[in-house]
């Protein structure tokens, strides 16, 4: 009977362990679960600017799911988005940490830099983000240096930038708009006019590149063709009012005030 009722108690043991293990596990799933949500629901709240409720639903999130740089990198984002640059860059270098080569928050982080006036750590994350070969926009990250390049007035290394980042992504029109200023701001006018077209060929009647292409033509003296471009980008649907004042005091300083009465 004694061997018995150790059986018994045994079995009983193990029945009751295997409960508790059972429990503890269910549990862990539904922490995950819930963290999970919370994540899901907080990018969400990111996407469409709503930083603190993001904040809010990602810090629950975070304490279910510590390791995961994607979510670390959103904090990141929903502290930044809150102006909170010092506790940004602290999410986002754990972020790093994590996964040290995650092109995301290099980027990221060359964004908080270069927006804080942090030039050279800002360059050295994006240098860092065009490493990695699976980085998907790389014209992006060339873009980024190149803005910076033109605060620091390093216009040459500017235009490098710009010219690589419309090489990989020939209808990355910011990068065609940036190119062009430069090229009409260091004289070479010619370029400037061919880049600008190159863009309009892309995409038609954008006014704030036909007027770029105005001011040049001014520069070079063309008078005809200047007044040309204007009265084009002044026309255009999508002329916004402040530009549209700009022009008219260009074509009143190019034609007098009669014209513009007709």
């Amino acid at each position: 009977m004694k061997k018995i009722s150790l059986i018994a108690l045994v079995a009983i043991f193990i029945i009751l362990t295997g409960c508790s293990s059972a429990r503890r596990t269910e549990k862990k799933v539904s922490d995950m679960q819930t963290a999970q949500a919370h994540m899901r629901i907080g990018m969400r709240f990111l996407d469409n600017g709503d930083f603190g409720q993001a904040l809010k639903e990602l810090k629950q999130a975070y304490q279910g799911i510590k390791n995961d740089p994607v979510l670390v990198n959103a904090i990141g984002l929903a502290y930044k988005g809150l102006k909170d640059f010092k506790s940004a860059e602290d999410y986002f270098r754990d972020a790093l940490k994590l996964e040290p080569g995650f092109f995301d928050t290099h980027n990221n982080l060359g964004v908080l830099y270069a927006e804080t006036g942090q030039y050279d750590k800002a360059k050295s994350h994006f240098v860092e983000v065009l490493k990695n070969k699976a980085y998907p926009t790389p014209e992006l990250a060339h873009y980024n240096l190149a803005l910076i390049f033109i605060k620091e007035n390093k216009k040459d290394l500017a235009i490098s930038e710009l010219q690589k980042s419309v090489e990989i992504a020939p209808d990355f029109l910011y990068s065609y708009l940036q190119l062009g200023l430069l090229y009409k701001d260091t004289k070479r006018y010619n370029d400037s006019l061919d880049i600008f077209q190159r863009a309009l060929a892309i995409q038609p009647d954008i006014p704030q590149f036909i007027y770029n292409i105005a001011q040049v033509y001014e520069l070079k003296n063309n008078r005809p063709a200047a007044v040309e471009n204007y009265k084009k980008a002044l026309n255009s649907p999508d002329c916004p009012e402040d530009l549209a004042r700009a022009i008219r005091q260009r074509l009143i300083n190019l034609e007098g005030i009669e014209t513009l009465v007709e």
